[in-house]
């Protein structure tokens, strides 16, 4: 589900129209996910028990769901950084709460996370331009963060961009082999990822 994404863009929007889209994307996820981009209109509005009416009332296309999906996820990544930046904390305290924050994001989502991984070649080109420049700007935030850990003694004194893609190359993968109710729970994996990631940068 996109539970997280869900319930921080619902804080801000009640309107029923908001709800529905909500739902929608959540239920497109998971066939995407399952079927990949090939999955009809007709099979997402199966497994949300509507007529695909309902789909195409809130959605002009499969491709504008997709998009969505994908756009919605960088939205709620690139405010966890803005959010936790803003803190007055030291820099590796920082990181840890986005890193952990972002393993949660995943656990919580495995289905967007397949769809974000898997299905970005089905974007039509403009669609992920846009996505790519959200993706960038998160990075860089992440790596402005190291930087300043690095030049304030906390970490060790290597290239933030490509510490910055070893930490997120390993945390997104988590969604490959995380199954809720199977061995270790979201909060302990999220949590045992994000301080071994950050004490490997310790110096």
């Amino acid at each position: 589900t996109m539970a997280r994404i869900y319930e921080k863009h619902k804080s801000r929007d009640l309107s029923v129209e908001f709800q529905r889209k909500q739902q929608i994307l959540t239920a497109a996820a998971t066939v995407f996910a399952r079927l990949g981009y090939a999955a009809t209109i007709d099979q997402i509005a199966e497994q949300m028990g509507v007529t695909k009416g309902h789909i195409y009332y809130y959605f002009n296309s499969k491709q504008e769901i997709l998009f969505q999906i994908f756009r919605q996820a960088m939205d709620f990544f690139l405010e966890e950084v803005s959010d936790v930046h803003h803190r007055e904390l030291p820099p590796d305290q920082r990181l840890k709460k986005i890193l952990k924050s972002h393993v949660l994001v995943i656990c919580e989502n495995r289905d967007v996370m397949a769809v974000f991984m898997d299905l970005r070649r089905d974007l039509r080109p403009e669609h992920w331009q846009e996505i790519v420049a959200s993706r960038k700007q998160y990075e860089r935030l992440i790596q402005k963060l190291i930087k300043e850990g690095i030049d304030k003694g906390y970490f060790i004194n290597e290239d933030e961009k490509l510490l910055s893609y070893a930490i997120l190359g390993s945390i997104n993968w988590v969604y490959v082999w995380f199954q809720e109710g199977k061995g270790f729970g979201k909060e302990e994996v999220a949590e045992l990822i994000s301080s071994y990631l950050v004490n490997g940068l310790r110096r």
